[in-house]
């Protein structure tokens, strides 16, 4: 007979029925708290989220650059909560300077809150307390929607594409239950929306360039080396070592929060012959954009010097990892308006003509074309982008005469 195996079911030794009274007591005893553990539902986290929404950005040296601070309870939170004292430090880059005059403007809070924002070296610290606020009826409240707290406010020293303005991660709040008096304060945890390089694909066409034969644009104005190195959009004046072959000129993209909001980011791109919005390779088939505001749904408008400016029909969840996709030229319904241009059937572009760039085609752009004609380079006026200024651009205007641009200013 072969010898027992230690793993063998038979040969393990039967368990005795026999436990110690106090042995049973204590498993009796575990047992209830795990079944009064289990019927308790559990405690909500007590949050509360912040997050930076551009109100104002006039694009040039000396203009304004406004955000809301606006803070909401997070999802996970009961609401609403009332407003007891906050300290929250706002960080900007070089390119903005704090405003002369009153920083901070528009505040929310009702009357006995003290509140203040500081003009640190490279920050604003805003501070709020309710020492003079009666009751807890009389607090602020904040609830799951996003409501704004206060206008912050700089002047832009230097034009940017994005500019660099965030919140420290590590930011308190705190805050009193609906149902607390305002002397029992219960600490919140905060979490800022923090900024993001966010990605996106586009594809568009140019009515000017546009050809229908191979579905392309041309590359005159490349292959006659007349783009220059430098975005000719003052939003965002990158510079590049050299301009890819395949090429058909610079564009413009920008990013808002709501379809009338102020842009919250623009970027200088490039766009390749067969409609792609490519990076500074002309191979890779995304783009990047800086924002402040981060991971979130933004409108898409695209600009072009000598071209309507057109808007995204509606709004794009752009995010850090994965690039949101927009076809502009797959049809009409994928512009603000249905602004787009039909250039052959089931395909549209952007309409051309607006020689002086003021999102109208009209008698002001023959002017502009007949200033220019017979010049040959990188012109507003030549708006079929073959490096002449001609009477070809006097009959692409014509055709498009009295139309304007959808997209909100």
């Amino acid at each position: 007979m072969k010898p027992c195996q230690p793993t063998a079911p038979a040969c393990l030794q039967r368990p005795s029925l026999y436990r110690p009274r106090s042995v049973a007591r204590t498993r009796i005893l575990r047992s209830v708290i795990l079944l009064l553990c289990a019927l308790v539902s559990p405690l909500a986290a007590e949050e509360c989220a912040f997050r930076l929404i551009v109100t104002a950005n006039q694009a040039r040296v000396d203009g304004d650059f406004f955000v809301d601070l606006q803070m909401r309870t997070a999802e996970a939170s009961p609401s609403p909560r009332r407003l007891h004292s906050l300290t929250l430090d706002v960080h900007h880059a070089g390119a903005l300077a704090a405003y002369s005059d009153t920083c901070a403007v528009n505040w929310a809070l009702g009357p006995g809150y003290e509140a203040s924002v500081s003009k640190l070296a490279g920050y604003y610290r805003v501070l709020v307390t309710a020492n003079g606020v009666s009751g807890s009826d009389a607090a602020w409240s904040a609830t799951g929607d996003w409501q704004r707290l206060v206008t912050l406010r700089w002047k832009i020293a230097a034009v940017s594409g994005s500019y660099e303005v965030a919140m420290l991660v590590d930011t308190d709040a705190a805050a009193y239950f609906i149902d607390a008096p305002p002397s029992d304060p219960a600490e919140w945890s905060t979490t800022p929306k923090a900024p993001a390089d966010l990605k996106l694909a586009a594809k568009l066409f140019l009515q000017g360039p546009y050809s229908a034969a191979g579905d392309t644009m041309s590359t005159a104005l490349c292959t006659s080396d007349f783009i220059p190195k430098i975005s000719p959009y003052a939003e965002d004046r990158r510079t590049l070592d050299t301009v890819p072959a395949a090429v058909t000129d610079w564009l413009l993209l920008q990013l808002r929060s709501s379809a009338t909001g102020a842009v919250v980011a623009s970027r200088s791109v490039l766009l390749r012959k067969d409609g792609r919005v490519v990076g500074d390779d002309a191979i890779t088939e995304e783009v990047v954009i800086p924002s402040l505001e981060g991971e979130k749904e933004y409108y898409v408008v695209a600009r072009h010097r000598n071209h309507l400016g057109v808007m995204s029909a509606h709004s794009l969840a752009l995010n850090a990892n994965t690039a949101a996709e927009h076809d502009f030229t797959s049809g009409a319904d994928q512009y603000y308006g249905g602004n787009g241009k039909q250039l052959e059937a089931g395909c549209y572009g952007l309409y051309c003509g607006d020689a002086n760039g003021n999102s109208w085609v009209n008698a002001t752009d023959y002017s502009f074309v007949f200033e220019y004609i017979g010049f040959n380079g990188y012109s507003g006026s030549d708006v079929n982008l073959n490096g002449w200024v001609n009477a070809t651009d006097y009959n692409y205007i014509y055709g498009n005469i009295g139309v304007n641009s959808n997209s909100p200013k």
